[in-house]
């Protein structure tokens, strides 16, 4: 009968399907198919970062993939899904917690503010948020710049050399309205980064690898420092800054 049921001498013989290729012709196919696909995508790549971080707590700087992997739940295929290598993994680690960091720097930097209350102000977020996020201070110190150079992948290659330059440009502004006369002198910037961030984070440095708790007098102690360092410079504003001091170049702002 035509578009009756198939009978047994009427039926295509089934076809055996070669091991580890799915039968298309399932009815089942597309459900097997969406679940697989739901067990690849599950983890998103800002849950893996985030299990990095934890694992790294628990585990220091040597953490592997698969403490990692422990740290939420995933199985190692899951994380190479989302990351070419552990070094990659690592990598975008430390740019995120950088870029965390700066965003706080960004805020603090209220263009109502005078050039010193707001460099001031940069250097008092430092601590503040070491302080809040230990976890991301600590991810902040797993390289320098330098070193990461040279064993990031290629394709992170241009967001480590620029990982600083915002926060470098935001620094050189306003030293440049806090010191006019030495505006063009190319180590102006490497000054304000000492005074601004590099002061406050060698206090930190011995609090941060330990995650011990940051002592709130530290927060006067930077504040105090910057102020001072940022007057001490009123006295080359019609010298050069000192030969003495070395060129400034790119680095890791917490390194």
């Amino acid at each position: 009968m035509l578009g009756g049921p198939l009978t047994a001498s009427t039926a295509k013989p089934a076809r055996p399907t070669p091991r580890g290729q799915p039968d298309l012709e399932s009815p089942f196919h597309n459900v097997v198919t969406l679940v697989d696909m739901g067990r690849r995508e599950h983890f998103s790549k800002e849950q893996i970062l985030d299990g990095a971080l934890r694992a790294v707590v628990a585990h220091g700087r040597a953490v592997s993939v698969a403490q990692i992997g422990e740290a939420i739940g995933a199985p190692t295929g899951s994380i190479y899904h989302r990351f070419s290598s552990r070094d990659d993994l690592m990598a975008q680690l430390w740019l995120r917690s950088i870029r965390r960091f700066h965003q706080q720097l960004f805020q603090v930097a209220d263009p109502a503010l005078t050039p010193d209350d707001a460099l001031v102000a940069m250097a008092s977020k430092t601590v503040t948020y070491c302080r809040a996020h230990p976890d991301e201070a600590l991810a902040m110190t797993l390289y320098s710049q330098e070193r990461l150079l040279r064993v990031a992948p290629d394709h992170l290659r241009d967001d480590v050399i620029h990982i600083n330059d915002q926060a470098f440009a935001l620094m050189a502004r306003l030293g440049a309205l806090r010191f006019p006369a030495l505006a063009h002198d190319p180590q102006l910037v490497l000054f304000i980064y000492t005074a601004v961030i590099g002061i406050a984070y060698g206090l930190l440095r011995q609090h941060i690898p330990a995650m011990s708790p940051i002592p709130t007098w530290l927060d006067t102690l930077v504040e105090g420092a910057a102020r001072a360092a940022l007057t001490v410079a009123d006295t080359w504003v019609s010298l050069p800054l000192p030969d003495a001091v070395p060129p400034a170049k790119p680095g890791g702002v917490t390194t």
